[in-house]
């Protein structure tokens, strides 16, 4: 009876850190590609400035989440949208017409991302 209480545990315990994961990994991903979205909004608006400010505190952000992502996700999946991310705060200060650009690829790629974390049954095999 032992045995069976000890599984019953360890299942409640796999699902519940199963579940923060789901909870963290996406709720980061919206925040940061939120903030995608508003960086977007003041690139056309002509606010070089805020959007390069927006782009930067999105990355950080990224950064620091990105320790905890590393541990359930693959890490090229993560870092891809690090360097993205990264590369976007580059364009913005050279190249601003290739802005939009590289931060839709971003938004692909948190899409992508958080597409992946949702427990279907092709996401599980």
């Amino acid at each position: 009876m032992k045995k069976i209480w000890w599984a019953v545990v360890i299942a409640l315990l796999v699902t519940t850190l199963c579940c923060i994961e789901i909870t963290f990994t996406i709720s980061t991903a919206s925040r940061v590609d939120q903030a995608i979205e508003l960086s977007l909004q003041q690139y056309y608006a002509d606010d070089i400035d805020n959007a390069l400010s927006t782009i930067t505190k999105a990355s950080q952000s990224w950064h620091t989440a990105q320790k905890r992502i590393d541990i359930f996700l693959y890490h090229d999946t993560v870092d891809s949208i690090s360097i993205t991310l990264t590369k976007a705060q580059q364009v913005i200060k050279s190249t601003p017409e290739d802005f939009p650009t590289e931060c839709q690829i971003a938004k692909e790629q948190l899409a992508s991302l958080k597409d992946a974390q949702l427990p279907y049954l092709e996401n599980i095999l």
